[in-house]
C-alpha cells in the first residue's frame, strides 16, 4: 500500500490492502498522528490472477473447473484491522446506496484528524 495521495486519500483493492500489513500502518499513523482515508475496493478475492491464469490458460483446468485459488473466504471485515491496531474510524459498506453518505462521513472524520477506513464491498471475484 504506497501512501495517501495529494488530497490525504488511498484507494486499493482487498489483496493489496491486505499485502500493506496494515496493522502496522494504522498503529504507525496513529502514533505519528497523520489521518488519512482509505477506501477498499472488496471484491472478496484476487481478480487479478484470474485473469493471468485466463490469459495464459484460456481452456485450461483452472477455466474447465471454475476454480483459480483466489477468493477470500471467510470474508472478513477489513476496516476493523485498522480500528483494532490505530483506532482508525471503521465503516463497511454493502450496498451502493450507502457509499456517498459514508465518503462523507469519513472525510469529516479525517478532517476531525483521525484516520477512516472504507470497505466497499463490490461483486465477488
Amino acid at each position: 500500500m504506497s501512501g495517501p495521495d495529494e488530497n490525504g486519500y488511498k484507494l486499493n483493492g482487498d489483496g493489496s490492502y491486505l499485502f500493506s500489513i496494515p496493522s502496522s500502518v494504522h498503529w504507525m499513523a496513529k502514533r505519528y498522528e497523520t489521518p488519512f482515508l482509505t477506501i477498499i475496493y472488496n471484491n472478496h478475492g484476487w481478480k487479478s490472477p484470474k485473469l493471468s491464469t485466463l490469459g495464459v490458460h484460456p481452456t485450461g483446468i483452472a477455466q474447465q473447473t471454475n476454480q483459480f485459488f483466489v477468493d477470500f473466504t471467510p470474508d472478513a471485515d477489513l476496516s476493523k484491522i485498522a480500528e483494532a491496531a490505530g483506532g482508525a474510524y471503521a465503516k463497511k459498506v454493502e450496498r451502493a446506496d450507502e457509499l456517498r453518505d459514508a465518503i462523507h462521513e469519513c472525510l469529516e472524520v479525517v478532517k476531525g484528524g483521525r484516520v477512516a477506513v472504507l470497505d466497499v464491498s463490490l461483486p465477488n471475484v
